[in-house]
């Protein structure tokens, strides 16, 4: 990516700084798309920022210099926005863009694609086995539509009946279809990248970078400094300690919007308690929490298992949850009272 904006007659120095700012700003755009989709533009402004702002983004900008997992975690919520609207909506646009965007975080870092994959597996998942109301309400006009064209050729309810699980059946699998396509499509658009090292990782040496400093014992991260607030920056120290924390204003926001989710999703229970549809508050964040617990002393025996990432690393996609939980919080006093279908539960995201 340096490359390209030195080719466009930067200077080298100049091209690697514009890939940072490049990187800021798919850091904010990607969160404002995905959150847009789920709660709306008030509440997406909010997730955005304080993602763009979480404290291990400017650690890694300023003082780690890891530019190329710092350029692949920008395109985390780019994948979630660009899968979900392709469950959703079935538009072909969207499976362009989850096969580029998923392409891009494999470009960019291969351990933050090993990160990812659990939490964008599980995202996956629940999408396919709880579609939101969008995906719902475009299946069932399909099948209104083809048992309206079955009804003028078809004069039997047993026919009728067969028509209306096949219908089903069909919409299910073009959504796994869907998936399966965009999947397939950005692993071989990257093909030419993780191909070649995941076929010759045997002959890779990684007694050097799983001992001494870089054991994984030596990277976990308290729960002092995990949770800690903000510090002034040492501008006169040669490495300024900056603590991995979570973010004091990520964790407020989440706490507030969490509240929020609950005491909204008690009241929609109390005005329709014969509604069968999921509650997202309580679903929110279940495939995306653990990410807030793993880089913490805790998950010890997880990081046993081999060609695993150093703890620290998973602080990088623990501002996920708490930025698009964050999000109801600002929208929450915009919710009509008694209205059942509002934004931010128009889709279960996690």
């Amino acid at each position: 990516m340096t490359q390209l904006f030195h080719l466009s007659g930067l200077p080298l120095d100049t091209a690697m700084k514009a890939v940072l700012v490049f990187d800021f700003l798919l850091y904010s755009l990607g969160m404002f798309l995905f959150a847009r989709r789920l709660f709306g533009p008030y509440p997406a402004l909010v997730a955005a920022t304080l993602y763009v702002y979480a404290p291990y983004r400017l650690r890694e900008a300023y003082i780690q210099g890891n530019y190329g997992q710092f350029t692949g975690l920008a395109f985390y919520p780019l994948i979630f926005w660009a899968f979900h609207g392709l469950l959703t909506t079935r538009r072909p646009g969207y499976l362009v863009a989850a096969a580029a965007s998923l392409a891009g975080l494999l470009f960019s870092h291969n351990i933050s694609f090993m990160l990812f994959a659990p939490m964008f597996g599980a995202y996956l998942l629940f999408l396919l086995i709880f579609p939101p109301e969008e995906a719902k309400r475009r299946g069932d006009e399909d099948t209104k539509t083809r048992r309206r064209e079955e009804t003028k050729t078809c004069t039997t309810h047993h026919a009728s009946h067969i028509t209306h699980h096949a219908s089903r059946i069909t919409h299910h699998a073009s959504r796994l279809g869907l998936t399966l396509a965009a999947l397939l499509l950005g692993l071989g658009l990257a093909a030419i990248f993780w191909l070649p090292a995941f076929g010759e990782r045997h002959e890779i040496q990684l007694a050097g970078i799983t001992r001494g400093f870089f054991d994984f014992r030596e990277n976990f991260i308290s729960l002092n400094e995990f949770f800690s607030p903000p510090l002034p920056l040492d501008l006169a120290a040669i490495n300024p300690k900056l603590p991995l924390s979570l973010g004091l204003p990520q964790i407020i926001g989440a706490t507030i919007g969490l509240v929020s989710l609950l005491l909204v999703g008690f009241l929609l229970l109390i005005i329709k308690p014969k509604t069968n549809r999921p509650t997202p508050p309580l679903q929110n964040n279940q495939p995306s929490s653990p990410y807030s617990i793993l880089p913490t002393p805790a998950s010890r025996p997880y990081f046993l298992l081999r060609l695993l990432p150093p703890p620290l690393r998973l602080s990088g996609p623990a501002p996920i949850p708490t930025s698009l939980g964050s999000s109801p919080a600002a929208g929450a006093g915009r919710v009509p009272p008694g209205v059942c279908s509002a934004r931010p539960f128009s889709a279960p995201v996690w």
